[in-house]
């Protein structure tokens, strides 16, 4: 597929009359999880994601690659039939920190990074190498005693009150994938953690958090919602 057949008016009137054509697809037509020789996590986890679209990586929008991901199009031929196969490293190697500029909540933060490559891969990877749309921080959840942890089981940030975390971040190990419904699980399990302990709070006689009439309305809404939608 190359931009031409994208922009044909009688590709559009077949998918919309007839559901047929270049339009019926998502360009994303299937994806490979694989696990490379040289892999060091534990078996069956992969290494390897391969996104394979049926359009040549610059053939239908190539100067939105330049804009959006700022990717080096030198060298690639436009408005070309072809096929596009896109490794993602899933457990890269580097690693670095983010630490907070301030106290003001809006502030940017600092990042340290160390790639740990020689000059080469460094500049290919500056030249080639974008960042896909499922990045994740780590926050890991754990002991308190392993210093690498931030949460314990119920997303409570150690030695901080009445703060919890929950992204994807909280995960032990980033998982070997795209991260959405993951993310979302998390949000649930969160919403229920949340409610499950300030209602143990309550029965037990201790002190009413003052978010406690906020969750159990929230939790009530929910069940409403759930059974007016069955």
């Amino acid at each position: 597929m190359d931009k031409a057949v994208v922009e044909n008016i009688g590709n559009l009137v077949r998918y919309l009359l007839f559901k047929k054509g270049p339009y019926t697809s998502q360009a994303l037509e299937s994806m490979a999880f694989i696990r490379t020789e040289n892999c060091h996590l534990p078996d069956p986890i992969p290494d390897l994601q391969i996104h394979c679209l049926f359009s040549g990586l610059t053939g239908t929008e190539p100067e939105k690659l330049k804009a959006q991901f700022g990717l080096n199009i030198e060298g690639y031929e436009t408005s070309q039939f072809g096929f596009s196969l896109l490794p993602t490293l899933l457990h890269p190697k580097i690693r670095g920190s983010v630490r907070l500029r301030s106290n003001y909540p809006f502030a940017l933060s600092t990042s340290e990074e160390d790639p740990e490559s020689d000059g080469y891969v460094r500049a290919l990877v500056i030249k080639n190498c974008l960042t896909v749309y499922h990045p994740t921080g780590t926050a890991r959840m754990g002991p308190v005693q392993v210093k690498t942890t931030v949460v314990d089981t119920h997303l409570r940030v150690h030695g901080l009150k009445s703060l919890r975390v929950a992204d994807l971040s909280v995960f032990p190990e980033i998982i070997s994938g795209n991260t959405n419904a993951p993310a979302i699980m998390i949000g649930e399990k969160a919403s229920d953690i949340i409610l499950h302990d300030t209602l143990i709070s309550t029965a037990d006689g201790q002190q009413q958090p003052a978010t406690t009439t906020v969750v159990v309305a929230a939790a009530r809404a929910r069940h409403i919602v759930e059974q007016l939608w069955r």
